[in-house]
């Protein structure tokens, strides 16, 4: 739920995530990122709005996959590598 922090607040997270996790580990991110029965219109958003929190955190990130399922909407898999 990192789309629901404010930026200043996403970023604080994502900076103690980068710090606490080890060397060479991995931080895998699931993000509903378009319209379904569970996902809200008004919150609807695209994976690189976090792709570019989790690099700026130092992450080395990436999305690796986009899916449609319906009752969720678009889900986007990040994988954040440090």
């Amino acid at each position: 739920m990192l789309h629901h922090l404010a930026p200043e607040a996403r970023f604080e997270a994502l900076t103690e995530m980068f710090r606490v996790l080890k060397p060479g580990g991995v931080f895998h991110v699931v993000d509903i990122t378009g319209h379904g029965v569970l996902a809200h219109s008004a919150q609807a958003h695209l994976s690189e709005d976090l792709v570019g929190p989790l690099r700026d955190a130092g992450f080395d990130a990436h999305e690796v996959a986009n899916e449609r399922h319906r009752f969720l909407g678009q889900a986007s898999f990040i994988k954040a590598m440090k």
